[in-house]
């Protein structure tokens, strides 16, 4: 494939996902905000405006990124829609970065096939454009990727101290990123033909800038008194996932464990002699989650190997375009009564038919999770020649699967999702390798026996 081959394959790909992206921005605004809005954009949309009228960012529950996206646009004349298809083509771009991670994996026919099935991936196309971190924190996730496979393929040192300093940058988007660091220095440790003077240089660096970058938040959430973190919704996860922990233990079920969590918790919080301030709250309610794991915590460690967090996220994709509508409470369903009867709740009567409707979308997401599956097992038997690729895998795709734990909402997969397409491309393309040399030696063979005959 000559140059402008590839410069009409890439530009393809990209226009492509553009074009489906915008379509779905469309659709989800064409009735006003509804069908972007979920229960969380009003924590992001209330400091950007803030930030506009000029009274500072006004609270500590959020981090800042896309916060600070959002008033950019609005300060620029923009609104929510304008915002929404802002989202819609930072996915789009997201797509030749993926694409890039492929080329870098293996060649122009892996990063063709990583794009492509990141550009009609359900779960990306259907969160495109929402207003919530996971679009913008994909594209940092992608970036954070490229950069260390550039370190790692190409030995180029900035690639390793650039995807440290995405990760800190994502980390102000979606402070999952926050313990990213770690498996990043485990990485560089591992890794073969570098000294060690200089792996524990590059690791103490990558530290520092890392910090670096998100110490003025977390100093200045500190200041108002939220303590010296990135946010103050860590401590959601208590009547979230120590909910689904309680839920399990006590049979009574999620949705009961969240409302009786909820309500105790606003009792307790009304005692300003206990509970000043914000940091004393959020405090509380980590040590409480706390708890609860170290009391449960083999359920817990089952509750955080969830296969559920794959699923595509199809329900976004319908209601981006109108066909459904969210809050209908299916997590509870899916946490207590399996994938089929959220499937039947969700959906209602016609289940059956959008699930046929949408199944080629369905299809795609399978396709990247067999493809990822496939290229872990070559890993796998060939470990001593591709461990780094697993520790590769643990750090850029488990990393993200394995936090959020028991809620499993199927847009928090999206961060690991680069690196599963990458994985797929390259598991397909082996396999299509393997069968087209296969039928060439059967060819080979025929023809030589042929030959045999004539000569005989």
């Amino acid at each position: 494939m000559n140059r402008k081959q590839l410069y009409w394959s890439y530009g393809g790909l990209f226009l492509l996902a553009l074009v489906l992206r915008l379509v779905m921005a469309f659709f989800a605004n064409c009735d006003g905000e509804i069908r972007t809005v979920r229960p969380d954009t009003a924590g992001y949309l209330t400091p950007a405006r803030s930030l506009i009228a000029g009274t500072g960012y006004a609270s500590t529950r959020r981090p800042p990124g896309l916060p600070v996206v959002a008033a950019a646009v609005f300060k620029c004349g923009g609104g929510v829609r304008t915002l929404s298809f802002l989202l819609a083509g930072v996915s789009a771009l997201t797509v030749l970065l993926v694409s890039r991670a492929g080329y870098l994996y293996k060649g122009h026919a892996g990063g063709l096939t990583a794009g492509l099935l990141y550009a009609l991936n359900p779960t990306v196309l259907g969160n495109a454009p929402l207003l919530l971190t996971d679009t913008l924190a994909g594209i940092f996730a992608a970036l954070q990727y490229i950069f260390f496979l550039e370190f790692y393929r190409r030995k180029q040192w900035w690639g390793f101290f650039a995807c440290a300093g995405a990760a800190a940058v994502g980390t102000l988007i979606r402070p999952v990123n926050m313990l990213f660091i770690l498996p990043l220095i485990f990485l560089l440790l591992c890794m073969k033909g570098i000294n060690w003077q200089k792996k524990v240089t590059a690791g103490v660096i990558s530290l520092l800038l890392f910090a670096s970058i998100i110490f003025p938040w977390m100093l200045r959430n500190a200041m108002c008194g939220a303590g010296f973190c990135v946010d103050t919704n860590t401590g959601a996860m208590y009547h979230q996932n120590g909910a689904m922990l309680l839920g399990e233990v006590s049979g009574r079920g999620y949705e009961f464990e969240k409302q009786r969590i909820l309500r105790e918790q606003e009792e307790l919080f009304q005692d300003k002699v206990r509970f000043p301030d914000e940091k004393s709250r959020e405090e509380y309610r980590i040590n409480a989650c706390k708890t609860l794991v170290k009391q449960h915590f083999f359920i817990w460690l089952k509750q955080q190997m969830n296969y559920q967090i794959l699923l595509p996220d199809v329900p976004s994709f319908l209601e981006c375009l109108g066909v459904t509508s969210s809050d209908r409470g299916t997590m509870a369903v899916l946490k207590e009564q399996g994938v089929a009867a959220a499937v039947r709740h969700y959906f209602g009567k016609n289940w059956l038919g959008i699930v046929a409707a949408v199944l080629p979308l369905i299809f795609i997401a399978g396709t990247t999770y067999a493809g990822a599956l496939g290229q872990l097992i070559l890993d796998v038997k060939q470990i001593r020649k591709n461990y780094m690729e697993l520790f590769i895998f643990a750090a850029f795709v488990y990393y993200y699967l394995f936090l959020p734990g028991a809620i499993t909402a199927p847009r928090y997969q999206i961060p690991a999702l680069p690196c599963m397409c990458v994985m797929a491309a390259s598991a397909w393309l082996t396999a299509v390798e393997y069968f087209r040399n296969r039928r060439a030696g059967r060819c080979g063979d025929g023809n030589t026996e042929l030959t045999e005959a004539d000569r005989s």
